[in-house]
């Protein structure tokens, strides 16, 4: 009796502790703690350059957004920059973005009418990544420009390549809102 107990807790904790150190399958890098981005939109007529800044991560000090103003019936050139903040500096992970691109989309919105995104760039499968795009203006108005990295989005979703969030499905790596202004 002694040694069928002894063997039962034996077995027990050899499954529990096995299951605890399962690894994660869940594996994107260290870009998952994207903690600034910089979205650059250049025109003839001007430049913007949107900025979220959020050093600590979720929770604890809300992050710095920088907005900006943009002028109607205008198309801006589009570039994103991602960093990640850790031992007191920041890391560029743009490129790290870009050549996982299959695993990567950003997605655009806006609540000012009038604004659209086009994608300019493509990742090894022609599906789009979002780090490039076009911007372009209509009328004016006050609002928010709403990006979203998606990792692993089902890209051959009905919409996806379009920029429609709703079928992308895949983990947000980050997400923010830029106040925005097109007079």
């Amino acid at each position: 009796m002694k040694k069928s107990i002894i063997s039962l807790i034996v077995t027990t904790s050899i499954l529990l502790f096995t299951n605890s150190c399962k690894k994660d399958d869940h594996n994107h890098g260290d870009h998952d703690s994207i903690n600034k981005v910089i979205m650059e939109l250049t025109s003839a007529s001007g430049n913007a350059t949107l900025t979220f800044e959020d050093k600590d991560g979720d929770g604890g000090v809300a992050p710095t957004i920088i907005g900006g103003s943009l002028k109607g019936n205008t198309t801006y050139t589009g570039v994103i920059r991602l960093y990640t903040y850790h031992d007191n500096q920041y890391e560029e992970k743009t490129a790290e973005i870009s050549s996982e691109g299959t695993k990567h989309q950003f997605f655009f919105s806006s609540t000012v009418a009038g604004i659209s995104f086009t994608y300019t760039d493509k990742d090894a499968s022609n599906s789009p990544i979002g780090l490039a795009s076009t911007l372009k203006t209509v009328g004016s108005g006050t609002g928010v420009i709403k990006v979203i990295l998606k990792h692993e989005p089902n890209k051959s979703a009905a919409g996806v390549a379009g920029g429609d969030v709703t079928n992308a499905g895949g983990e947000t790596d980050a997400e923010m809102e830029f106040p925005i202004t097109v007079i």
